[in-house]
């Protein structure tokens, strides 16, 4: 993996890991920033895949396809527990 593709990855963990403990332990009392909030990993993945060319990746096409396949769909799981605690927080709320 190259050095671009290691920060892109690190970046994306870094986002995911603040937006789950933000939401987690402390959530905003505006149920926009919740329900942007929890769907903020979404939009990195989405970002991952389509903005970082398979070259700045990896230096294999076909492990880079795969890694910008798995990507968004790692960071579709991660954000599926992130909406439903949005929905109940807002329903708290």
């Amino acid at each position: 993996m190259t050095v671009i593709g290691w920060l892109a990855l690190v970046v994306l963990l870094l986002v995911i890991f603040s937006v789950t403990t933000t939401l987690f332990i402390r959530p905003p009392h505006n149920p926009t920033l919740i329900h942007a909030l929890s769907i903020t990993p979404l939009i990195a993945g989405v970002l991952f895949a389509f903005t970082l060319p398979n070259s700045l990746i990896f230096i294999d096409e076909s492990v880079a396809s795969f890694v910008n396949i798995i990507v968004p769909l790692g960071c579709i799981i991660a954000a599926f527990p992130l909406v439903i605690r949005a929905n109940r927080v807002k329903r708290a709320i």
